[in-house]
């Protein structure tokens, strides 16, 4: 009997050891760039396996998105949309075969971003260009009038717990202070002034997968703060300086700004470095972090920080990192 004892005590160890990230997922990782999209199974990245399940070969994509409906992709002229049923762990189909929808944008989008809310779209070209993709319909020009005399904008989605529909997050700079809101239609459904940072550089969003979500926001200055939206609007953190964020994502409580450096945000937990310089960046449900330079991709695990960079691999050329999970 004791050593029945002693055997569901070393397995219940074991299984503590593991962490959080047992059962793993089987993840996808897209990884895209000025040739195309190239697919990766994460745990093969994890082991140091940089051979990919397939390529698609599209000039110039400028942004990636996944959720449940699919794998969206937007170039300098189009966005695309495809099914994720075809995915295998063995190979990616082919790109027609997967391809379920494209949508002409009305001018070229050079430096476009893409935005997915719970079901509508956004395609982020410029300040003052922004379109808007709900679900059975065309793209849409926003209106924007409101927010184009603003020295820095910065839109989103976030979906209302209630009713389920996608509303607008805006969050800008005006003389008394920087502002965040969220819109149904015309109508303001929640504002709140940030502390400003000192030197204001810009924003950047980024509605986590959880549930239920929450809308990142990384507010850039001296210092960069970070906050987030969900049943109110709360400030995580104040960047200590050594990072130089642009970018933000982040799954299961856990905040990662990038850009020159980066900063992760877990709860009371911190952790910030200026070194090396991130184009792209995905958190994934199981709590690792892929992170893309010029020339490499740094996988991190995340589950507790500091984090432990586990591999590192010469991978070039990527600019947009999203991940679904195979089904």
């Amino acid at each position: 009997m004791r050593t029945l004892w002693v055997s569901l005590l070393l397995a219940l160890l074991l299984v503590a050891c593991e962490g959080t990230k047992e059962p793993e997922l089987p993840l996808v990782l897209a990884a895209g760039g000025e040739e195309g999209v190239r697919f990766f199974l994460t745990d093969a990245l994890r082991q140091g396996e940089a051979a990919p399940l397939g390529e698609w070969r599209l000039p110039g994509v400028r942004d990636l998105a996944a959720r449940d409906d699919g794998l969206w992709l937007l170039t300098e002229n189009e966005l695309r949309r495809y099914g994720l049923s075809a995915f295998t762990a063995e190979a990616a189909p082919p790109e027609a075969e997967a391809r379920e929808g494209r949508w002409a944008l009305p001018a070229a989008c050079p430096e476009g971003r893409l935005f997915a809310g719970g079901e509508d779209l956004l395609v982020v070209c410029a300040a003052d260009r922004v379109y808007r993709l709900r679900p059975g319909e065309e793209l849409q020009t926003l209106d924007t009038a409101e927010f184009d005399a603003f020295p820095e904008v910065r839109y989103g989605l976030y979906p209302d717990p209630e009713s389920g529909e996608d509303l607008l997050a805006v969050v800008y700079a005006r003389a008394e202070g920087w502002h965040f809101a969220l819109f149904r239609g015309d109508e303001a459904t929640f504002q709140k002034d940030l502390e400003a940072p000192a030197n204001p550089l810009g924003f950047d969003l980024y509605r986590t997968p959880e549930e239920p979500p929450r809308l990142l926001i990384l507010a850039r200055g001296e210092p960069s703060r970070l906050f987030a939206y969900r049943d109110g609007l709360k400030e995580l953190a104040a960047s200590e300086g050594e990072a130089d964020p642009v970018r933000v994502t982040g799954d299961q409580g856990t905040a990662a700004a990038f850009g020159q450096g980066l900063w992760l945000v877990q709860d009371e937990k911190r952790y910030e470095t200026g070194y090396p310089d991130f184009r792209a960046g995905w958190v994934s449900p199981d709590l690792y972090l892929y992170l893309a330079t010029e020339d490499r991709l740094l996988v991190y695990d995340v589950a507790g920080l500091p984090p432990t960079r586990l591999k590192t691999l010469g991978l070039a050329g990527i600019r947009a990192l999203a991940g679904f999970a195979l089904r």
